[in-house]
């Protein structure tokens, strides 16, 4: 499985004796959910970035395949491609699952871990529910996409489509106040109208059974480990802090007031400042 990325070069080259980062999107999204803080990261830390499309997303190949083993699998692969034999991982919600799952898995290729607004375990059938619903009214406004709409039309129109149909109650104009939070994957077909950059029908089809999709490790990681989370989002991931102390003995829990899910797009400069601060200080710490 080769995969789709984009690469960050630090403005004043990087260092080759640092590992790498590689930023790990999350479900549904793309490399491109990131936007420009692999480039201040990379170049406030010396080191070269990668951000990648998973499998079923994005200019990455699909296929009927996907869990997170495999997720997993394509990341340890892809560091073979990059010829890194270690990296620090960065992962936003599923991507940070499968930043813990690789770092538990494989501790030897992991320096750094960090983890945006995800759980140490698997998320239970509930939000993966939620999720189904999301994707498949994503599915159902996908044919209603005029050609000739420009990409903030499109967005626009997703928007008060999908919050409209899953939340009627809740007025437009609020509704387009947390636009800035939202990010669709996007691309154009052979027509040149803008289709959604997500294998939907896979994924909707393989996380309607979380067990098959998710599964946990009894292993531990002993590095480096930042669990950032919002102190507004649904995961509560302060609340799991015991388990995942079980299986990263080192991790440091980092709140960021009044946050949701989405942390690094509603808190750019300062997600980009903790991780950046937190790399800096682990480079100057005797390694344990």
């Amino acid at each position: 499985m080769k995969l789709a990325y984009k690469v960050f070069e630090p403005v004043n080259g990087s260092n080759t004796l640092l590992p790498p980062l590689i930023f790990l999107h999350g479900l549904a999204l793309s490399k491109e959910y990131w936007g420009n803080i692999p480039q201040i990261i990379a170049n406030n830390t010396g080191r070269k970035a990668y951000a990648p499309d998973a499998r079923n997303h994005g200019e990455s190949d699909w296929c009927e395949e996907f869990s997170d083993q495999l997720l997993m699998e394509d990341l340890l692969s892809f560091m073979d491609d990059i010829k890194a034999p270690k990296a620090v991982l960065i992962g936003h919600s599923v991507g940070g699952f499968i930043a813990c799952k690789a770092a538990l898995a494989a501790p030897e290729r992991v320096e750094m871990l960090f983890v945006e607004d995800m759980l140490a375990r698997k998320l239970d059938q509930e939000m993966f529910n939620h999720m189904v619903l999301v994707l498949k009214t994503l599915k159902q406004v996908e044919p209603l996409i005029l050609q000739g709409m420009d990409k903030e039309e499109v967005e626009n129109f997703i928007t008060a489509h999908v919050f409209q149909s899953m939340h009627p109650q809740v007025p437009l104009d609020q509704i387009f106040q947390d636009k800035p939070d939202i990010f669709y994957p996007l691309c154009k077909d052979s027509t040149g109208r803008y289709r959604f950059a997500t294998n939907l029908d896979v994924v909707i089809k393989k996380i309607q059974d979380v067990d098959s999709i998710m599964k946990e490790s009894n292993d531990i990681y002993n590095g480096a480990t930042y669990f950032l989370y919002g102190t507004k989002s649904f995961l509560h991931v302060d609340k799991d802090e015991g388990h995942i102390r079980k299986r990263f003995p080192r991790a440091v829990l980092i709140a960021f007031e009044g946050a949701k899910h989405e942390i690094h797009r509603q808190f750019p400069e300062k997600f980009s400042a903790t991780v950046i601060e937190w790399i800096q200080l682990n480079q100057l710490l005797p390694k344990l």
